[in-house]
């Protein structure tokens, strides 16, 4: 038996998510909440117009203004703005994952501990890598497909700041010293932030 057919399987580590939250954003305002971890979370967010999420998009990144929903975190809050629809209300939801690097903790975010967590039933994405990146460089995965790539930009700055990184934007935009990432079926294009201290963090999912 190819021990690669385990759903899940000691060779990948699984994803923990440290963080859940559901924020309301009623106009162009930003909103915040205390996240009340230790590390800053790496968030990822989904927005729709309907609170029941009957449909969603990802929120995007706040350097690039043409993003509608943006989120970013800080050492102690996190933070959604809406631009969506001239101000529409959105509805988002939240989820943090922390670094490779951090030896923070953090309580359970699931209401059923007592059970199992672990469900054979669902499939899961196997985390085939985890970096961090402080220059313009290029990893190669050599998974032979393009694999899922989550990124996020740390500005390095006191109060911390952490926003999500979109894929493939366009060139101009490392030109202004924008982050980007690019994938293709061998490898990733890294360019942080131009910026001193700041680095990229990156989650490969295969």
């Amino acid at each position: 038996m190819n021990l690669k057919n385990f759903q899940f399987n000691s060779e990948y580590p699984i994803d923990k998510i440290v963080l859940l939250a559901e924020m309301y954003a009623p106009d162009i305002n930003a909103v915040s909440t205390p996240h009340n971890l230790s590390d800053i979370p790496l968030i990822v967010g989904i927005w729709s117009t309907s609170s029941d999420f009957s449909s969603t998009r990802n929120c995007g990144m706040t350097r690039v203004g043409a993003d509608p929903v943006i989120c970013w975190a800080t050492k102690t809050r996190i933070f959604v703005q809406n631009y969506a629809y001239s101000g529409r209300p959105v509805w988002v939801r939240i989820y943090g994952f922390f670094s490779r690097e951090s030896q923070a903790t953090a309580p359970a975010t699931s209401n059923k501990a007592s059970k199992f967590v672990f469900n054979s039933e669902y499939r899961y994405m196997p985390l085939v890598g985890s970096y961090t990146v402080t220059n313009d460089q290029t990893i190669q995965h050599n998974l032979g497909y393009k694999p899922r790539v989550l990124a996020w930009i740390d500005y390095g700055s006191a109060e911390g700041h952490v926003e999500p990184i979109q894929e493939s934007r366009p060139s101009f935009y490392d030109l202004t010293g924008d982050p980007s990432i690019s994938v293709t079926n061998n490898s990733i294009r890294v360019i942080p932030a131009n910026v001193p201290g700041s680095k990229v963090h990156l989650r490969i999912y295969g």
